[in-house]
């Protein structure tokens, strides 16, 4: 498990608040690498993108969730800057900020 710095674990606090949202269990239905489908289950809150695809979601145990609609996979993110080119720049940069860190782009 990787370490999250202070500051993001503050900032994920504040964006559960700013959703008035408290963390709830998320079911997603997924499928594995072999094609078998599933449903995934964890405590977290979804953050809210509003131009991409995919979903993202913080947990109750400091994690960053990427939901690919696409094919129904389920990946976790070490940092929030790796959400980078799977969302749309305008929610990447949304996200980021909402975590209270600042976004470098390609312009």
């Amino acid at each position: 498990m990787f370490t999250i710095p202070k500051h993001t674990l503050r900032a994920r606090a504040v964006i559960v608040e700013r959703m008035n949202n408290e963390y709830e269990t998320i079911r997603l239905n997924l499928i594995d690498e072999d094609g078998h489908r599933y449903v995934g289950r964890f405590t977290g809150s979804e953050v809210k993108v509003n131009y991409s695809d995919n979903r993202v979601f913080v947990t109750d145990d400091d994690r960053i969730l990427l939901y690919k609609l696409d094919d129904r996979t389920l990946h976790t993110l070490e940092h929030a800057e790796d959400l980078e080119g799977w969302l749309d720049q305008r929610d990447y940069i949304a996200v980021l900020a909402a975590l209270d860190e600042e976004a470098e782009v390609n312009v």
